[in-house]
């Protein structure tokens, strides 16, 4: 296809290392300089960065608040335990 070659041509950028998925502002960019569109510099914080950041330390209160959870705790304790039962099933070496 076109954007393959373009890729290959390097117009556009590579996906990222191990996957088949390309960073969307990266080929903006490129795009953008090919069509001759200026490119501002990015900011070095912009407000959806601040809001991740903001998202991901939440989920870690989050996290933690669940950990003290005597419910929550109860319930990891039996799903490992069937999933070592599962695995003991399988394993002949526990036999």
């Amino acid at each position: 296809s076109a954007f393959s070659r373009w890729v290959s041509e390097g117009i556009v950028p590579k996906p990222l290392p191990g996957t088949r998925r390309w960073d969307r502002k990266a080929l903006d960019i490129a795009l953008d300089k090919l069509s001759g569109i200026p490119v501002s510099s990015p900011s070095k914080e912009n407000d959806g960065d601040r809001q991740l950041a903001e998202w991901i330390a939440q989920d870690e209160v989050r996290k933690a608040a669940r950990l003290l959870d005597p419910a929550y705790v109860r319930k990891k304790a039996e799903e490992d335990a069937r999933r070592a039962k599962r695995i003991a099933k399988r394993s002949p070496l526990l036999d």
